[in-house]
């Protein structure tokens, strides 16, 4: 780690190695290089684990990670990470921290293999899927920034005009 050389990192495995290492990555990095920008997209994908987390622990999960992680580092930016598509019936607004605790709004865009929406049944996908976009910019009033933070084909730019999706 010591030998990275960037401005910024995003920091996504959590749910892959857990609490204990995660934190002495996060605090390796902040030790390290005090100045860089920190992405923590902690969580991510909350709405297609294997295990369906009541909302309300979620949040005070995240809004407690948010608070911990900022109050040692002024570089964090906490990024909140739904899947474009869930299988669940639940309503993704229930799992929002708020405003206060997001700084970037993502989103996975996989569909290539399902939810393709261009009558195809194989290859790559070039649409923008605006309404997920959309959504997810409306859930902050637009104070948010909107990024597509995993994809399996990236969208084309004139998709991205046509759909009207203005995501990072």
């Amino acid at each position: 780690i010591a030998d990275i050389n960037c401005d910024l990192l995003i920091l996504d495995e959590f749910h892959h190695i857990g609490a204990p290492v995660w934190g002495a990555r996060i605090n390796t990095m902040v030790e390290t290089h005090p100045d860089m920008k920190i992405f923590v997209r902690f969580a991510a994908e909350v709405d297609v684990w294997s295990t369906i987390p009541e909302s309300e622990s979620f949040v005070s999960a995240y809004r407690y990670v948010s608070d911990f992680l900022k109050s040692r580092c002024a570089n964090i930016a906490m990024v909140w990470s739904p899947n474009q598509v869930s299988n669940w019936d639940i309503e993704i607004e229930d799992y929002y921290p708020g405003d206060e605790y997001v700084d970037l709004v993502a989103f996975d865009k996989y569909n290539c293999d399902y939810n393709r929406g261009d009558g195809k049944t194989s290859g790559p996908n070039f649409l923008a899927i605006s309404s997920t976009f959309n959504s997810l910019f409306e859930l902050t009033d637009g104070k948010k920034m909107v990024a597509m933070a995993e994809n399996d084909t990236i969208p084309a730019l004139d998709n991205l005009i046509v759909e009207d999706a203005g995501c990072l």
